[in-house]
């Protein structure tokens, strides 16, 4: 045991850990990913931070199979506004923003989602940046002064291109690592289809 506390932090990392892994199978029992701003002590350590991703990361994984599964509205264009103590809406915001990634970043939805949401993906990873950057400026006490790559017309735009899918169904096809002739079928009729904006 005492060989690999060194990798562990040493028996408070080894407590983190074991934190983190019953906050992220708790978040999983009440469906919240807001339930893995619970992993705390030293909140603002890199450690901990961690160990929050990975457990919205598995929570993503495994519990959502729709926008509302992350308990938030809508993407807030400006992060620097969310709470930087009741973390939990940064975590719902991490959750929603994972699940556009992995909506209208992915192989599938890429062979006819129109381009405008194509294009809108590569804002999505910038904005995840963006909150990489809130967090480094918060745990500097620096004055936010990075301005939000995404308006509230480009959220609206990825909240419609997202609304055009079937979310449930495209994370079964892509959890499940075989590819079916369902899958075949379905990319076929989706490619036919018309989508409009509002």
């Amino acid at each position: 045991m005492h060989l690999s506390l060194p990798a562990y932090d040493g028996l408070p990392g080894v407590a983190y850990r074991i934190q983190g892994r019953v906050v992220s199978a708790y978040a999983k029992i009440v469906r919240d990913p807001g339930a893995c701003a619970l992993i705390r002590w030293h909140w603002w350590r890199s450690t901990r931070n961690k160990l929050r991703d990975r457990c919205v990361e598995e929570y993503i994984q495994h519990v959502v199979q729709k926008k509302s599964d992350c308990h938030i509205d809508g993407l807030v264009a400006d992060m620097s506004t969310l709470s930087r103590f009741w973390l939990r809406e940064e975590y719902r915001s991490v959750c929603l923003l994972r699940h556009y990634q992995a909506m209208l970043g992915n192989s599938l939805t890429a062979q006819w989602l129109p381009p405008v949401c194509l294009e809108a993906r590569d804002g999505l990873v910038v904005m995840s940046h963006y909150l990489q950057d809130i967090r480094r400026s918060r745990l500097n006490n620096e004055k936010t002064t990075i301005t939000p790559p995404l308006s509230q017309q480009d959220i609206s735009v990825i909240d419609q291109c997202e609304w055009f899918l079937d979310t449930p169904q495209i994370y079964a096809f892509l959890r499940d690592d075989a590819y079916t002739e369902s899958e075949a079928t379905y990319i076929e009729s989706q490619k036919s289809r018309v989508f409009k904006f509002r």
